[in-house]
């Protein structure tokens, strides 16, 4: 059976009048006006139907669109009580998803031409206002304002608005981060951040004539940073009851697409490849994915949602994170899950300080889902793990592409094999020239090995984790080892590194030698034998800046 699937369309009246098929949502509305709060903000991951329940929210509400009663036929809402709310309120819709730009000056001029394009429109308001309103609203109207002007517009035509409808506004902010995170990878977020708590403070704060303001976006930005002064916000992201069933598919939801595709048999592995969600206490399906595997189920299973962007902030955290954050990234590749202290408000200026801001940007921005939740001394802990295939596809390529950028498949592919083959030399090359690929490409201003190491770790489990076990950092003998490589066949050979520092070229050779003396006095090898794997080759590594150098010996148990 096939379905009109609304696939890149995210207009609730198009969707509707143009007969696609529509996953009812409309209880959204009614959620909406039984919640207290007069702002509410709602975080969720790109692509899971913020903006279609947004234009949903404008169609219902706006005054200037009394007829749109035939648009929720058969839909949950009309028999609802709150029905009666439709068409009561004047609605101001606007998406900043599309103001980006590579600068803050040209971020204002975007921003001016969108506002006035919003007022071009309500031009029947200057019939009832003042010659002085009148002026300020043409100068918006033309694109002729200035920066001040620009920040309180939003708070001007709510005004104009009210006094023309006699009826309180209905305000509607979609994606309202998207041009903060823009302005934070451009290099002006301190500008972006102070205009847009200008703005928001303009049109929410005391404003008498505000009914509701709903706005969307990926992340709560810091109160201090954006909604400084805005005491009556409540913030509702992936972890709060509230709304957790309107965005994104239910189990329900997308069992019943699938039966109305005839692919029921499918369901199993659609769980595997697109769900993993958890908002509140309710699964959640990635609706762009479902909708584009249904839609395209004769090419099978790939990834949809994660190649609707370019991740390149994902990609940027991951490059500048801290060491223990990505060994807790490896151990997240292998299906462990990490531990952290969520923190629902996400400091731009954090995320490379702090790793609990970091685990909770992956969270909030649709990477990670949380497994579990615990109550230490009154902060909630939570334990996440990548969600399914399809973000495990994505952060394996990433981490593939570390290696392959400068240095190619054919060349890893190679000394990962010199490496199995105990062929030290010929791996110390590569590892040589993957040291210096990498600090060109990262540009970094001090050399870092420990990002070197880690990166070469999990580069590692990507290409060899079908022949090899790879973990690092464990308990092992009398100490902790840095990598661990057992195999999964016991006949092949088994590996420990174990990486050192030295502060000059002069020191390396000895630390190579307190490497290897490392390796024996702590018995990290016993953890391969216990395994069965009677060869191993035991190699020490040492960095210094921009060079590195490998000593190493080959142990046969069997021998002995």
């Amino acid at each position: 059976m096939g379905l009109k699937l609304p696939i890149g369309i995210d207009d609730f009246q198009r969707v509707i009048e143009d007969g696609y098929h529509y996953v009812d949502k409309s209880m959204f509305i009614a959620e909406v006006l039984e919640t207290s709060a007069l702002v509410q903000l709602i975080t969720r991951p790109r692509r899971f139907g913020k903006t279609i329940n947004m234009s949903m929210l404008h169609a219902f509400f706006d005054a200037g669109r009394p007829d749109n009663a035939a648009l929720f036929e058969g839909l949950a809402i009309q028999k609802s009580p709150w029905f009666g709310r439709l068409g009561c309120h004047p609605v101001i819709f606007l998406t900043f998803k599309d103001l980006k730009a590579p600068s803050y000056d040209a971020f204002l001029k975007l921003f001016s031409r969108m506002i006035a394009e919003v007022y071009r429109d309500r031009d029947y308001l200057i019939e009832n206002l003042s010659s002085f309103d009148a002026e300020d609203f043409r100068a918006i109207a033309k694109n002729q304002t200035d920066e001040a002007g620009l920040i309180n517009s939003l708070g001007l035509l709510m005004k104009f608005l009210a006094r023309r409808h006699n009826s309180k506004v209905i305000l509607l902010i979609d994606e309202y981060d998207s041009p903060i995170h823009n302005g934070y990878a451009d290099g002006y977020y301190k500008e972006i951040a102070g205009f847009m708590r200008g703005l928001l403070g303009k049109a929410l704060k005391g404003n008498k004539v505000l009914e509701k303001a709903v706005l969307t976006g990926i992340l709560r930005v810091a109160r201090e940073s954006i909604f400084s002064d805005l005491n009556h916000v409540d913030v509702f992201t992936m972890l709060s009851l509230p709304f957790s069933d309107k965005f994104g598919f239910t189990e329900t939801e997308t069992e019943d697409l699938l039966r109305q595709a005839d692919l029921t048999e499918r369901i199993e592995a659609v769980k595997q490849w697109y769900n993993g969600y958890l908002a509140g206490e309710t699964t959640i399906y990635n609706p762009w994915s479902i909708l584009n595997y249904i839609d395209k189920e004769k090419e099978g299973f790939r990834p949809h949602w994660v190649n609707t962007s370019s991740n390149e902030l994902i990609k940027r955290q991951l490059i500048d994170a801290a060491p223990q954050v990505l060994d807790d990234f490896q151990a997240l590749l292998k299906g462990e899950p990490v531990e952290t202290l969520i923190r629902e408000h996400t400091v731009f200026d954090d995320l490379n300080r702090n790793p609990d801001t970091l685990w909770s940007f992956f969270l909030f921005s649709g990477y990670l889902k949380v497994k579990e939740k615990t109550n230490k001394d009154g902060e909630f802990y939570y334990r996440l793990a990548i969600p399914n295939s399809e973000v495990w596809l994505l952060f394996k390529n990433i981490i593939r592409g570390w290696l392959h950028r400068d240095i190619g498949p054919v060349k890893v592919n190679r000394y990962l094999e010199s490496l199995i083959d105990g062929d030290i030399r010929t791996f110390g090359s590569f590892l040589q020239e993957m040291v210096r690929s990498v600090f060109s490409y990262y540009d970094t201003a001090k050399p870092n090995p420990e990002k070197v190491y880690h990166a070469f770790t999990l580069g590692l489990l990507v290409h060899l984790n079908g022949r090899y076990e790879i973990t690092s950092n464990r308990e092992a003998g009398y100490g902790r080892y840095d990598v661990c490589m057992r195999p999964r066949n016991l006949e092949e050979r088994g590996i420990i590194i174990e990486f050192k520092i030295a502060e000059s070229s002069d020191q390396m050779e000895a630390a190579l030698q307190e490497g290897l003396e490392q390796i024996e006095t702590r018995r990290y090898g016993t953890e391969l034998e216990k395994a069965g794997v009677a060869l191993r080759s035991e190699i020490a590594v040492a960095f210094c800046g921009k060079e590195v150098r490998l000593r190493g010996r080959e142990i046969d148990t069997d021998s002995r």
